[in-house]
């Protein structure tokens, strides 16, 4: 399924489900290819997707954080969104990383 719906490798973030229609148990990224990152975490416990490609890294790592803040009391993976090593972005929801 991911193959067919994911097909570039772009920037993106995901949201996993282990239930359809249920609510977000996963939030994560891939500054190079969510495709790449989607086919590494489907099939464990999570077995439904959203995703959303983005144009650049950058996107993609303030797209994760706003969805982290909105989604957090739900997510298995309660830590705080990384910032690539090398960069200086911040959170733009809560400025983590000032």
């Amino acid at each position: 399924m991911v193959k067919q719906m994911v097909r570039q490798p772009q920037p993106g973030v995901f949201l996993l489900y282990t239930v359809q229609g249920g609510q977000p148990r996963f939030l994560g990224r891939d500054d190079q290819d969510v495709r790449d990152k989607l086919l590494k975490w489907l099939g464990r416990s999570y077995r439904y997707f959203q995703f959303d490609y983005c144009q650049t890294p950058h996107e993609a790592f303030q797209k994760q954080c706003e969805l982290y803040h909105q989604l957090k009391q739900h997510l298995d993976n309660t830590r705080h969104p990384e910032r690539p090593d090398g960069t200086e972005w911040r959170c733009p929801v809560c400025n983590f990383y000032e």
